[in-house]
């Protein structure tokens, strides 16, 4: 839970000031000795020292929160940044023993119409999910992320899962290194939001970014190995990501019976695969404070499978990409960019490209924050990657929407999309998708 540091330093700034204010009209009044008039001089000049040091922290601290008051910064902190360790205390003892618990939760309407197949259209009031979301205090320099979500499947039927169990480890500011099942950090979107839908300005996710259960066609989720960390290079700071986890595995669509989704092997190994991947970021200060730029590859191996796990094909998943961030307190600007060089290992052997990429664009007035993405993917169908994928199809889409935050936790979006289909399924269709999301 983000603590409102700007509020109670300012309370605190307040008292002190009329404390001290208080000591020189009380004393003041009784001064007959040139002694101690300095004497209080000292004091009231420590006093201001103290109060202007104080304001300057303020002032730190809003430059880097990023968007006040309606996102989770402080949950995401473990995920985002390694973060500077600290020794044993008694403060650590005490925090040992608490676990921060933080917990998300949706609920809206939905109107998608002119779909070519019926079962694909929704109409009504939708149930979102159930996101927990803890973030344990375990004392130094330990760190541990669980995030459990409950949610309801195309079938009506409720479905729990792990999305996320990380436990870290952080040296320094330099390397935080995490084990477990996480968000492959590819890009920003992926890392910079998660599944509690209150924190980001959209409704929902750019399509092919989405989760692999929601229709995405990344490896958005890995099990293994995750190092982190940053360094200030310059008025700004360098990032990085470096990870190492299980290879993904496809029960394709070309079968009956299998559903296309993308699966990150959480259990085991099962096809010996190993994904990799690296990320490198500049965090901006100065006249560009706000912005980050930066660059990521992912290479992995996929294999495809027929729903009793015979092994059908497999795929040379190669990507790289680049993507950009802005963000202050009436702009925000994310746009990511994703070049695929997938190679069929078995079947019709080939090297295929394909590309992927989205631009979102908000401004916030007051209360209200109008946004507007634009998105598009061209996805070579000859690419046992993609054919194999029940969402892996060419699209254009084009969201507009406004998001109004009621108060801190709680917000209201209202959504108006139009998709084009162009390859698989030709396809034309509009959605209107409202959605009230809270956190606490």
């Amino acid at each position: 839970m983000k603590l409102n540091v700007r509020g109670g330093v300012q309370v605190y700034t307040i008292c002190l000031a009329l404390l001290v204010s208080c000591i020189f009209t009380v004393q003041a009044s009784a001064v007959t000795d040139a002694e101690r008039i300095r004497d209080l001089e000292r004091r009231l000049e420590q006093s201001l020292k103290v109060i202007e040091s104080l304001s300057s922290r303020v002032q730190q601290i809003e430059g880097k929160v990023g968007t006040v008051e309606t996102r989770v910064q402080a949950a995401e902190v473990a995920v985002q940044d390694a973060g500077a360790p600290s020794g044993p205390s008694q403060a650590d003892s005490i925090l040992s023993q608490l676990t921060q618990l933080h917990g998300f939760a949706d609920v809206g309407y939905v109107y998608s119409g002119d779909r070519a197949t019926p079962a694909d259209q929704s109409r009504g009031f939708t149930l979102g999910s159930f996101d927990i979301y803890l973030t344990p205090k375990l004392g130094g320099n330990t760190k541990a992320l669980i995030e459990l979500i409950f949610e309801y499947d195309a079938a009506g039927d409720i479905v729990l899962d792990l999305e996320r169990l990380q436990l870290g480890y952080a040296f320094n500011d330099l390397l935080t290194l995490w084990a477990g099942r996480f968000h492959t950090p590819f890009g920003y979107w992926n890392t910079g939001f998660h599944h509690g839908l209150q924190i980001q300005t959209s409704a929902i996710r750019p399509v092919f970014v989405d989760f692999e259960d929601a229709g995405g066609i990344l490896p958005v989720h890995g099990n293994g190995l995750w190092a982190a960390g940053g360094e200030k290079i310059g008025s700004g700071r360098a990032t990085y990501d470096l990870y190492l986890t299980n290879g993904s595995r496809i029960k394709g669509v070309t079968t009956a019976g299998g559903d296309g989704e993308l699966n990150a092997n959480n259990v085991s190994n099962d096809n010996g695969n190993y994904h990799v991947g690296v990320n490198a970021g500049y965090e901006f200060a100065d006249a560009l404070d706000g912005l980050k730029l930066g660059a990521h590859w992912y290479r992995g191996k996929v294999n495809g499978y027929d729903p009793d796990d015979m092994d059908l094909s497999q795929s040379q998943l190669h990507i790289l990409g680049a993507y950009a961030y802005f963000y202050d307190f009436d702009w925000e600007v994310i746009a990511e960019y994703y070049k695929f060089y997938n190679k069929n290992l078995t079947g019709a052997v080939g090297t295929g490209t394909s590309w992927a990429g989205f631009v979102q664009v908000a401004r916030t007035i007051d209360n209200f924050t109008p946004y507007v993405r634009l998105e598009k993917a061209d996805l070579d169908q000859m690419d046992n990657y993609f054919n194999q994928q029940a969402s892996g199809q060419s699209y254009r889409k084009g969201a507009a929407g406004v998001k109004y935050d009621l108060n801190l936790k709680s917000v209201i979006k209202v959504e108006l999309s139009h998709t084009n289909l162009v390859d698989r399924t030709l396809e034309n269709y509009n959605e209107i998708r409202t959605q009230y999301a809270i956190r606490f």
